[in-house]
């Protein structure tokens, strides 16, 4: 039989089977439109599956890197504390960094190595130029400020009751002198520990380790206070000098006349 519309041959179920039959359009239609439909149902599952296997690879990485950043921070910290800990300390737990520290940076390798003297002989003797040449000011400077005081006392005492016996006062300058270039090497260094332990007990109430090293350095180091009242002293008696030298001069052109 055939199609009354088309004329093509119908099937055994009396179908017609041409595509372009008026009686095929709809189905023709929907055949497509299904076609259409798993085709983008298929590319949008395809793209969800690369979408998710990206951010599964990025978590992954991410997690990777993560785990990489933290242990590397952990060995580095772990390697910091056992540094730390096994840093040499002397009988008083104070490690090198710490006397480093407290030092600065004015001749430190030079006061390190008393350090290490004292280490061997808390009552070691070695000569200070410094300190020989620039008692009083050698003390402030190295903000040792209770022996600098007593230098003072000192020498304002002899100076108010010994005014009539110089030798006797300059014999006792002297004498300070030499105990100082002698003495101030060890001096400083047990001056240093007594600070540094001083900073521990404090840090132990709770502070941290920043606040630690800040007060190492406020208390150690040193101070050019002293050296800019040592040139305003040489200045007031430069122009003490030049002034009575100019007064002199007058009273001498004076009595000339």
């Amino acid at each position: 039989m055939f199609c009354p519309k088309c004329g093509h041959e119908l099937d055994s179920n009396n179908i017609c089977t041409n595509p372009d039959c008026i009686t095929n359009i709809n189905n023709h239609y929907d055949k497509n439109l299904k076609l259409n439909s798993d085709t983008s149902n298929s590319n949008l599952n395809s793209n969800n599956d690369i979408f998710n296997n990206n951010n599964n690879y990025n978590e992954n990485n991410n997690e990777n890197y993560n785990q990489n950043f933290n242990q590397g921070s952990n060995n580095f910290n772990n390697s910091n504390e056992t540094n730390m800990n096994n840093e040499f300390r002397d009988a008083n737990g104070i490690s090198a960094t710490e006397m480093m520290e407290f030092l600065g940076d004015k001749n430190t390798e030079y006061y390190m190595d008393k350090w290490t003297r004292f280490q061997e002989n808390s009552n070691f003797v070695s000569w200070n130029w410094p300190s020989f040449l620039f008692t009083l000011y050698w003390f402030w400077f190295r903000k040792m400020y209770n022996i600098a005081g007593i230098i003072f006392a000192v020498d304002i005492g002899s100076l108010l009751l010994l005014g009539h016996f110089k030798w006797l006062r300059y014999l006792i300058s002297l004498v300070i002198m030499i105990g100082s270039g002698l003495l101030a090497n060890q001096l400083y260094i047990n001056h240093a520990t007594n600070k540094i332990k001083s900073a521990k007990f404090t840090t132990s109430m709770g502070f941290d380790n920043s606040m630690f090293v800040r007060r190492l350095r406020s208390m150690g180091g040193i101070t050019w206070i002293p050296l800019f009242v040592a040139i305003g002293l040489f200045v007031l008696a430069l122009i003490l000098i030049v002034f009575a030298t100019a007064i002199s001069i007058s009273n001498v052109g004076h009595l000339r006349f």
